[in-house]
């Protein structure tokens, strides 16, 4: 890499990788619920689609993580399967039509603050590359991310306003003392 090893790429180094940024989706949100979120004692029993990290932390606090396909989410929150869900963000959330099933949109996204994705590389394919392709790869790898976040903060912005102003979503924001609650699970 021409400039040098980021923290994040001496993190792959043991596994001689190479990381890139290669696409992003923008801002992302708590999610949606079928109950309102005033306190952490709401989290008690949430039966909510959230994986990883996020969902680890939603049992820790009382919940239920669940791991649901995309494509069985709305009929998942149609049905009372669960009372919660987090996809992606605005745009394709509207896509997917959560708003028909979900009475509350809640932000910020806590559980997912990066949504980077990655280009990976062979360490010694990379390095085997002359100097020019290495330029090209990093350049290409920085121009998709930034296309990406580009077209995701645009669709995002007017996905939002649609949800709010045509389909009178409520978006609402987190309490202070449930984002802190939530943060205190992590650390």
């Amino acid at each position: 890499m021409a400039a040098g090893l980021s923290c994040g790429a001496k993190l792959y180094e043991p596994f001689n990788l190479i990381p890139f940024a290669g696409g992003n989706t923008g801002v992302q949100m708590a999610g949606w619920f079928n109950r309102e979120i005033k306190s952490m004692d709401d989290i008690r029993g949430l039966r909510m689609r959230i994986p990883g990290l996020g969902g680890e932390v939603i049992s820790r606090a009382g919940g239920l993580a669940v791991n649901i396909p995309g494509g069985e989410l709305y009929t998942s929150m149609q049905t009372g399967v669960i009372d919660a869900t987090e996809w992606v963000g605005p745009y394709n959330d509207l896509a997917f039509g959560f708003h028909q099933v979900a009475k509350y949109y809640y932000y910020p996204g806590w559980h997912e603050p990066g949504p980077t994705l990655e280009l990976i590389i062979n360490k010694q394919a990379y390095a085997s590359l002359p100097d020019d392709l290495q330029s090209i790869v990093e350049v290409a790898a920085r121009a998709a991310n930034q296309d990406m976040l580009d077209e995701y903060t645009a669709r995002n912005n007017a996905a939002l306003v649609e949800l709010v102003e045509t389909h009178g979503v409520q978006v609402k924001k987190l309490p202070d003392d449930v984002i802190a609650g939530l943060q205190q699970i992590v650390c």
